[in-house]
C-alpha cells in the first residue's frame, strides 16, 4: 500500500509541475483535480480549485477575471458546457482577449467526465511565423552578403545557385552560371584548381575543406581570401550539393589583429579597473583573487593577502565584522547583498565603503565562491561634507549679499526662495511672498509685466536674460532695476526654476540722468553748456539751410539766425571784492534775467561770465538787434546780492549766418570778435561783426602766431631804462622787453604783450625776461639793482617763487638787487594765493614794488594787506602835472602816504624839468623817464654798469 501512495504522490507532484494547465471533471461536470498552472491560466482563486467546484462557476470566474475568449459571455459558456459533454477527443485553439492563444486537448473518460490539458502556444505560433520570416530574411541576406556564395550539384558539379556577390566577383550573370561547370565558365588553369578543390571536399572525412590564399586586386593591392567547401548530404548520407563560400578577409585579418591587441588590453584592464574586486572560497574563506585596485585600497601588497583569511589580514574586530557580513550574504539566498559600512584597512586606515557580495554556486546550488566588489566613498563623503559646508556657506552668502535674490517655481509661478535683500527691496515681510505667485503679491499691472518677462525667457529658449525696467514694489515704491533671470532646467531639459537677481539701480539711474543733464548743462545756472550750444548751433544750420535764400554782400533780408556772445561787464571785480559766493549768486541772477528776455532764443553759458545765444530764424539784423535791445532793457540795472548793490551791464557781440560765417567755428569766432570790439569801445553796448573786425581778428591771430615763432627764433630782446635818485645817482635799471620782428622791425611791448597774455605765451616770455635780466645784471661790475614787471598771468600759472629762486641760483644774482614790479591786477582774482606768492618771494630776499599805483580803486587795501618795498606812481599822473591840478594833488597824496608808511616812492614817465622840480619839491625819492634816459640796449649804458661815478641828468641826456 505504501508503494501505491508513493506512486500517487509522485503522480500528483508531476501533474503539479506540468507547464500545461491540467484539469479533470467528473460526469456531473464537477472539478475532480487541477494543477496550479490551470488555476493561473484561468485566474481562479484557491477556493475554486477545490474538488466539487462546478464547471459553470469556473467558466464564469474566468470571465470575471478577464481570462476569457474573445466572444460573447453566455454564448461562450454554452459552447463550453456542450463541448465538455462530448464523447469525442478534440483539440481546439482558443484566442483569448489578451492576445494569447491556448491549445485545449479534450479527452473524454470512459465512465463520463473528461480530462483537459491547456497549453499556451502563443510563443510557438509566433515562432513558426518568425521562422517563415527568418527564412525569407535569410534568403535576402544570402543574396546580399558581401561573401561569394555558390552551390553546385555534387554529382555533375554544375552550379545550381549563385548570389549577387558571385555575379560581381566573377563578372557573370547568374543565368550564365546556373547549369554550367567550372570548365565551361573558366579557363583551364582556373578550372583545374576548382576541380581539385571539389575533389578534395568530396574525399574529406568531415565533408568540408578550407583554403587560405592571396590574390592581386584590380588596383594591384594584395588581398587575403578564404574559401570554404561544405558537403550537403541527402537523407541517405550521400553527397548531394557542394556549398562554396569565398570571402575577402583582408579587413577581417586586420580586425582580428586589432582584436588580439584589444584582448591583451582588456586583460590588463581587468587588473587595472578602479573597482575593488576580491574573491574568496566559501569553504576556507581564503582570498583567491585580489585585483590591483584592491591592493591599492588595502594599502598592502596583494601577495600578503592571497591565500589568507580575514583574521590573518585585518584586526580581530574588523575580521569578525567581515565574517558576519559574509555569513549574511551566504545565508540570505539572494544573488547579491549590499552593505554600507566603515572598513579598517591594513594599510590605509578607516575607509567608508559600499560592499556588494555575489555568491557563485555550483550546479547543485551550493555556494563555491564569494565575490566582493567594494566602492570607496571616503573621498566622496568628504567631498559631500565639503559640499554641504559650501551649500550652507552659499545659503549664508545668498541671505546676506546686497543683491535681491528670488527663486521661482516655473510650474506654478510661486516664489520658493527670497533672501533678506529681496525682503528689504520689496518692503514687505518675505512670508507674505513665499509660496505665492506674482499676482498674489504685486499689483495687476506689475504682475502682468513680470509674467510677460518670464514668458519671454521661456519662449526664447535662452538660459539667461537681462532686463532693465522700472517696477512698483509691493510696498508701492517705484524703483529702477536690472533683473537677471537664470533658467534652470530639469533632467529632461524642461524649465524648472527661475533664479532672479535684482539689482536696484534707482540711484545710479538718477545719477546717470544727472550726469547726462550735467554733460549738457551748466551746474551753476542750469543753462545749457558749450556742448549743448554746439549741438543746437548745428541744428540751427540744418534748419535754416533748408529754407535759406541766396545771400550777397551785406544783405541780411532773408530768413536767417544770429549768434550773440554776451559778456557780463566787470564781473571779475565783483567776484574779487564781494567773494565767490556773491559772484555765483550774481551770475545766477543775471542768467535768470537773460533767460526771461530770451523770448524763444537758445541761451547757453560757456563759462565764467560768458553767455551765448542763438536767435530764432528771422530777418537779420533786425531780429538780433530787437533781441539785444530787449536784453539791455531787462537785464541792465542794479541788483542786490547779500545786502550789496551791484550794477549789471552787458557787452554783446553779434554775428549773422551765413553772411558772417557758414560754419559754427567761424560764426562763433566772429561774434567773439564783435564782443571784443564792444568791450574795447567802453562796454555796456553791442556791436555787429563787420569786415574791419575780421581784419583786426586776423591781425591779432597773425601776431600771436608770429610771436610764438619769434620766441622760438630768439627775436625777443631787452632794453634797459635807468632809475635815479633825485640828486642824480643811478641806482639801477628797469628791464623792458622788445620784439625785433624780421619784417615789422622793433615792436613795443604794448603791441604784443596783451596778445601774449591772451594765449598764455606770457608765461614763457616772463621766464625768459627774468632769466635774461638776472644774467645781465649779475655780469655788471657795479651792483646796481634790476627791476622788471611781472604779468598777472604769471601769478595764476606755475610756481613763480620756485622759478625766481632757480634763476637766482643759476645766474648768481644777489636777491636784494632784484626788484619785481606788480600791478594791482595781479592781486585781483585769488587774492589769498597772490599774497602767499608775494610772501614767498619776499622770503627769497627780493624786493616787491607796487606798479601803476593809484590807477585802481583798491590800491590802498592792497597796501594794508601786504608790506611792499616801494610804490611806483603811474606815468598818467606825472604827464598831467602841469595841466591838471587833480594830478598834482594825487601825486602829492601818494608821496605823503608813502612817507607815512616809510616806503620809498619812484615816479615814472618824468620827461621835463618842471616835472622833476615838482617831484623834488614834494620829496619824491626816485625818478624814471626820458629825462633820465630812454630804454636802450644795455651796451649803450656800459659806462654806468662799470663806473661808480655819479652822473648828472643833463649828462645822461647828452649821452
Amino acid at each position: 500500500m505504501s508503494d501505491v501512495y508513493a506512486k500517487l504522490g509522485v503522480l500528483e507532484t508531476a501533474i503539479e509541475h506540468l507547464h500545461q494547465g491540467f484539469c479533470v471533471f467528473d460526469r456531473e461536470l464537477r472539478l475532480v483535480q487541477c494543477n496550479s498552472r490551470y488555476a493561473q491560466m484561468h485566474g481562479l482563486p484557491p477556493e475554486l480549485t477545490r474538488p466539487g467546484t462546478p464547471l459553470r462557476l469556473v467558466l464564469e470566474r474566468r470571465f470575471e477575471a478577464g481570462h476569457n475568449p474573445s466572444q460573447d459571455r453566455e454564448e461562450c459558456i454554452r459552447l463550453w458546457m456542450e463541448g465538455a459533454g462530448s464523447s469525442k477527443p478534440s483539440k481546439t485553439m482558443i484566442h483569448f482577449n489578451d492576445g494569447s492563444i491556448v491549445c485545449r486537448d479534450h479527452q473524454p473518460l470512459s465512465d463520463g467526465g473528461f480530462v483537459s490539458i491547456f497549453e499556451d502556444v502563443t510563443e510557438g505560433l509566433q515562432t513558426a511565423n518568425e521562422l517563415d520570416r527568418t527564412k525569407n530574411f535569410l534568403d535576402t541576406v544570402v543574396d546580399n552578403i558581401p561573401a561569394v556564395v555558390m552551390v553546385k550539384d555534387a554529382r555533375d558539379l554544375r552550379y545550381v545557385f549563385a548570389n549577387r556577390s558571385a555575379e560581381r566577383y566573377l563578372g557573370r550573370s547568374r543565368a550564365a552560371m546556373i547549369g554550367r561547370t567550372a570548365a565551361e565558365l573558366f579557363g583551364k588553369e582556373d578550372a583545374d584548381k576548382v576541380a581539385a578543390r571539389d575533389e578534395a571536399v568530396l574525399r574529406s572525412e568531415k565533408g568540408r575543406t578550407f583554403q587560405e590564399y592571396t590574390v592581386e586586386g584590380q588596383n594591384g593591392e594584395t588581398r587575403s581570401c578564404t574559401s570554404r567547401r561544405v558537403l550537403m548530404n541527402d537523407r541517405d548520407g550521400r553527397p548531394r550539393y557542394i556549398l562554396l563560400v569565398v570571402e575577402d578577409v583582408t579587413e577581417q585579418l586586420k580586425t582580428e589583429k586589432e582584436l588580439d591587441r584589444t584582448q591583451s588590453f582588456l586583460d590588463k584592464m581587468i587588473d587595472n579597473i578602479p573597482a575593488i574586486v576580491l574573491v574568496k572560497d566559501v569553504r576556507e574563506r581564503r582570498y583567491s583573487l585580489i585585483n590591483r585596485a584592491a591592493e591599492s585600497f588595502f594599502g598592502v601588497p596583494r601577495a600578503e593577502m592571497m591565500g589568507k583569511n580575514c583574521h590573518e589580514v585585518f584586526s580581530q574586530e574588523e575580521a569578525v565584522a567581515i565574517m558576519v557580513r559574509d555569513d549574511v550574504a551566504l545565508l540570505s539566498g539572494d544573488e547579491v547583498t549590499v552593505s554600507q559600512n566603515s572598513l579598517d584597512t591594513p594599510g590605509n586606515g578607516v575607509r567608508q565603503v559600499t560592499a556588494k557580495r555575489l555568491v557563485l554556486r555550483d550546479e547543485t546550488g551550493k555556494p563555491q565562491s564569494l565575490v566582493q566588489v567594494l566602492e570607496d566613498h571616503t573621498e566622496r563623503l568628504a567631498t559631500q561634507a565639503e559640499l554641504d559646508r559650501a551649500r550652507n556657506f552659499l545659503d549664508v552668502v545668498i541671505e546676506n549679499i546686497p543683491t535681491a535674490i528670488l527663486v521661482k517655481d516655473v510650474r506654478n509661478g510661486c516664489h520658493i526662495v527670497i533672501n533678506r535683500a529681496a525682503e528689504t527691496f520689496f518692503g514687505v515681510p518675505r512670508e507674505t511672498m513665499l509660496n505665492k505667485a506674482c499676482h498674489d503679491v504685486f499689483r495687476k499691472e506689475e504682475a502682468d509685466a513680470i509674467q510677460a518677462r518670464d514668458r519671454e525667457v521661456l519662449e526664447s529658449g535662452k538660459e539667461l536674460a537681462i532686463h532693465e525696467h522700472s517696477m512698483v514694489t509691493p510696498a508701492g515704491e517705484t524703483r529702477w532695476v536690472i533683473a537677471k533671470r537664470l533658467r534652470l532646467n530639469d533632467a529632461e531639459g524642461k524649465a524648472q526654476f527661475f533664479v532672479i537677481a535684482i539689482d536696484d539701480v534707482t540711484e545710479q539711474k538718477r545719477s546717470a540722468e544727472r550726469i547726462a543733464f550735467m554733460a549738457h548743462h551748466d551746474t551753476l545756472t542750469g543753462l545749457p553748456n558749450r556742448a549743448a550750444f554746439s549741438e543746437r548751433l548745428t541744428l540751427a544750420f540744418d534748419e535754416v539751410s533748408k529754407s535759406a535764400e541766396s545771400f550777397s554782400g551785406e544783405s541780411f533780408s532773408a530768413e536767417s539766425f544770429a549768434v550773440l556772445c554776451i559778456d557780463v561787464d566787470r564781473f571779475k571785480e565783483i567776484n574779487d571784492v564781494f567773494g565767490h559766493a556773491a559772484g555765483d549768486e550774481f551770475l545766477r541772477t543775471v542768467s535768470r534775467r537773460i533767460s526771461e528776455a530770451a523770448d524763444g532764443s537758445f541761451l547757453a553759458r560757456l563759462g565764467g561770465d560768458e553767455f551765448t545765444m542763438i536767435t530764432p530764424a528771422g530777418p537779420q539784423p533786425a531780429t538780433a538787434e530787437a533781441l539785444v535791445r530787449r536784453l539791455f532793457d531787462s537785464v541792465v540795472g542794479d541788483v542786490e546780492i547779500g545786502g550789496h548793490q551791484m550794477r549789471v551791464s552787458l557787452s554783446v557781440g553779434i554775428s549773422v549766418f551765413p553772411a558772417d560765417g557758414a560754419d559754427a567755428s567761424t560764426l562763433l569766432s566772429n561774434a567773439d570778435a564783435a564782443l571784443y570790439r564792444a568791450k574795447k569801445e567802453g562796454r555796456d553796448t553791442f556791436r555787429f561783426f563787420d569786415a574791419e573786425m575780421d581784419r583786426r581778428t586776423r591781425e591779432r591771430h597773425a601776431l600771436q602766431h608770429d610771436l610764438r615763432a619769434g620766441i622760438n627764433r630768439d627775436e625777443l630782446v631787452l632794453h634797459y631804462q635807468p632809475q635815479a635818485r633825485m640828486k642824480g645817482e643811478i641806482i639801477g635799471f628797469e628791464a623792458l622787453i622788445r620784439w625785433m620782428h624780421p619784417k615789422r622791425g622793433l615792436i613795443a611791448p604794448g603791441n604784443f604783450i596783451p596778445a601774449a597774455e591772451e594765449n598764455g605765451l606770457i608765461v614763457a616770455i616772463g621766464e625768459w625776461t627774468l632769466r635774461e635780466a638776472c644774467r645781465e645784471a649779475a655780469s655788471w661790475e657795479v651792483p646796481l639793482q634790476i627791476a622788471l614787471n611781472l604779468s598777472p598771468v604769471q601769478f595764476r600759472y606755475g610756481d613763480l617763487p620756485s622759478l625766481v629762486h632757480r634763476v637766482l641760483l643759476e645766474t648768481g644774482l644777489v636777491p636784494s638787487r632784484l626788484e619785481l614790479e606788480i600791478t594791482e591786477s595781479a592781486l585781483i582774482g585769488d587774492f589769498a594765493r597772490a599774497v602767499s606768492i608775494l610772501r614767498r618771494l619776499k622770503a627769497l630776499g627780493v624786493k616787491i614794488a607796487m606798479d601803476d599805483f593809484g590807477t585802481g580803486y583798491s590800491s590802498l587795501s592792497y597796501l594794508q594787506s601786504f608790506p611792499f618795498d616801494k610804490i611806483k606812481i603811474d606815468r598818467s599822473f606825472i604827464m598831467n602835472l602841469g595841466d591838471n591840478p587833480q594830478s598834482a594833488t594825487i601825486v602829492r597824496a601818494v608821496i605823503g602816504l608813502a612817507r607815512g608808511l616809510d616806503l620809498p616812492v619812484i615816479a615814472e614817465g618824468v620827461e621835463t624839468q618842471d616835472q622833476l622840480a615838482f617831484l623834488t619839491n614834494e620829496s619824491c625819492d626816485e625818478v624814471q623817464g626820458y629825462l633820465i634816459g630812454r630804454p636802450r640796449p644795455i651796451n649803450d649804458y656800459a659806462r654806468l654798469t662799470g663806473a661808480t661815478t655819479a652822473v648828472t641828468h643833463r649828462a645822461l641826456l647828452v649821452g
